[in-house]
């Protein structure tokens, strides 16, 4: 018989290809199935995205809670460091507006930072109410 070691060569690349396919198709049906491999989205906060960089005067955004948890909103200087808390609270599940008077801080660049237990989002602004 005449020895087709190339067909077998292929053959056997593509057995083992599929083989793979499947034990990692299985690791992650498995890994979904049992809640491992990522944080539940409940836990995550969506801050509403600042339309502008430049605020003046009183200034509203929205946070919403996929579960209820403790937030934390406040100005922080440009290394990160916490400056002017605007307010702490326990919030329900849902959207929260966030309001604060921008005048009663000192004109400059902060970070916005909203913070919970898990999860932090902040955002670069600028304070300008002096002429």
């Amino acid at each position: 018989m005449k020895d087709n070691w190339f067909l077998d060569g292929i053959l056997g690349v593509l057995y083992l290809t599929l083989g793979l396919i499947v034990v990692v198709i299985g690791y992650r049906f498995y890994m979904k199935w049992a809640g491992k491999g990522r944080k539940s989205d409940a836990i995550y906060f969506k801050p509403d995205p600042l339309k502008t960089r430049l605020i003046i005067g009183k200034f509203e955004s929205y946070v919403e809670l996929e579960e209820p948890a403790n937030v934390k909103v406040y100005l922080a200087d440009l290394n990160g460091v916490e400056k002017y808390v605007i307010w702490e609270k326990n919030l329900k599940k849902g959207l929260t507006p966030i309001t604060f008077d921008s005048t009663q801080y000192p004109d400059g660049e902060y970070f916005y930072t909203l913070i919970s237990d898990d999860m932090k989002s902040e955002k670069k602004i600028k304070l300008q109410n002096q002429k």
